[in-house]
């Protein structure tokens, strides 16, 4: 049987796994991840697990679909709590989620983590807040990657547990990320011009209101767009 297709997303997530003993793929929805990552080799076993129960049903689904119950583990709760460091999981992937969650997550179940050898986190939103939390913490090898899906450009990004030396990231570094800015890949121009415009729409809704600590804002934010209008081709 013919696995099933990966979306741009998934399927940049996939390119980054291989040789993997155990996967967690947490927020699995479909289980499609896991089941591409069997079938292809990439990983041997992977827990799936979702904190609510229709993905996990719909799982569910896709493992009996593709006679995968042996290879896949479905788990539901939240977050890394099902796993445990018996699972000897050597690879995490987390996506899907806010930033803030997905930092809540990583800071929420240590021991698991620093068993893994990668991480792989595709936020839906506060991605500054993300690199922040990976750059201030104990992560190297922090990388990042783009994918194109029905016209939206999501950020992928890939860490390894252990402690690397960082310079402080600047504001324009930690909104555009470092490792966009230095390897400018596939999308790049794209993706910074609809950060130009996030920036542009918070400084429209910040000027239209008088509160005395929205001037600091405005000045940053006119600082960050500054930095951000350097990265713009043509």
């Amino acid at each position: 049987m013919i696995p099933p297709t990966l979306s741009p997303r998934l399927n940049k997530i996939s390119e980054l796994i291989n040789d993997s003993d155990v996967t967690a793929d947490i927020g699995t929805d479909h289980a499609y991840l896991p089941v591409s990552l069997v079938y292809s080799g990439k990983s041997k076993y992977v827990i799936a697990s979702d904190i609510k129960t229709g993905p996990i049903k719909r799982a569910e689904s896709t493992v009996k679909k593709y006679d995968m119950s042996d290879f896949i583990s479905l788990r539901q709760g939240a977050g890394l709590e099902t796993i445990t460091p018996g699972d000897n999981v050597d690879t995490i992937v987390i996506a899907g989620m806010g930033g803030l969650v997905i930092s809540s997550i990583l800071e929420n179940s240590p021991e698991i983590l620093n068993q893994a050898k990668k991480i792989i986190l595709q936020p839906m939103t506060m991605v500054p807040e993300l690199r922040d939390y990976l750059y201030k913490g104990d992560f190297k090898n922090i990388k990042e990657y783009l994918a194109v899906e029905e016209n939206k450009i999501y950020n992928i990004i890939s860490a390894e547990p252990g402690k690397d030396k960082y310079e402080e990231p600047s504001p324009v570094e930690l909104f555009l990320g470092c490792s966009l800015i230095n390897e400018r890949p596939e999308h790049f121009s794209s993706y910074v011009k609809r950060q130009e415009n996030k920036v542009l729409k918070i400084i429209d809704g910040l000027s239209k209101s008088s509160e005395p600590e929205n001037i600091e804002k405005i000045r940053y934010y006119k600082n960050l767009l500054s930095d951000i209008e350097k990265f713009i081709i043509g």
